[in-house]
């Protein structure tokens, strides 16, 4: 879109509803953020590549390592898992033009199965020719964080795939590298939806600025209230 936050504590993804306390504003540069990075996906090019962040790591996803607690605090890495497949579920859900009061339902089903990453790949698919469909992306969705067009939606499955792709990654102790041009995108086409979700509480205030950098990955973390080196 866990247990208790405030302050700096961070929240872990666009779908969390727990409100957050922030004792001041913070604003992200973004001069730094946007004139640094160019657009060098487009929509549908993204969004594949987000499928990937997150499929590549769910292949490697053993019944053993589900138990374990995830980067997302609060959740085990099975419950991370099915947060993110099924939001492929709600996010088709919303494009097909369902209320928020019916997606209330998914939030309990059991989305992993056998095979996460064969159960993902057939979200994917639906969800790809759903935003492929002539006006999709025009479509006003009805989300639960509030009305907006298909195009944000896309965006913010971008965002969740991407940062919980990186999440899961952590939280499996692999290696927690992010494409970089997709990075860039979210940077660019996703700053505003992450400082609009801060305010609903589906982010957690940054403790400031990431260092100046060429690595976007970096300051996409920061900017999404994560930071690198951190362990569950």
């Amino acid at each position: 879109m866990g247990g208790p936050l405030s302050g700096t504590a961070m929240v872990w993804g666009v779908s969390r509803r727990t409100p957050v306390d922030v004792e001041a504003p913070w604003e992200p540069n973004r001069a730094r953020l946007r004139c640094v990075y160019r657009l060098t996906v487009d929509h549908f090019s993204a969004l594949a590549r987000s499928d990937h962040e997150l499929q590549r790591r769910l292949v490697t996803v053993t019944a053993e390592q589900r138990a374990r607690p995830s980067n997302c605090p609060g959740w085990s890495v099975h419950e991370l898992i099915n947060h993110v497949i099924g939001g492929g579920h709600r996010y088709l859900l919303l494009l097909q033009g369902a209320e928020p009061a019916q997606l209330v339902a998914t939030r309990t089903q059991d989305h992993v199965g056998a095979d996460p990453a064969v159960v993902h790949r057939t979200w994917a698919e639906s969800l790809t020719a759903a935003f492929y469909e002539p006006g999709a992306l025009t479509r006003v969705v009805h989300h639960p964080a509030g009305d907006r067009s298909g195009l944000d939606l896309l965006r913010m499955r971008v965002l969740d795939q991407t940062l919980h792709g990186w999440d899961l990654a952590v939280s499996l102790e692999t290696a927690d590298d992010m494409d970089e041009e997709l990075a860039g995108y979210l940077l660019d086409e996703g700053t505003d939806l992450i400082e609009e979700l801060r305010a609903e509480g589906l982010y957690a205030v940054p403790p400031g600025d990431a260092p100046p950098t060429e690595d976007r990955a970096t300051q996409l973390l920061t900017l999404a209230g994560r930071r690198r080196g951190h362990r569950p």
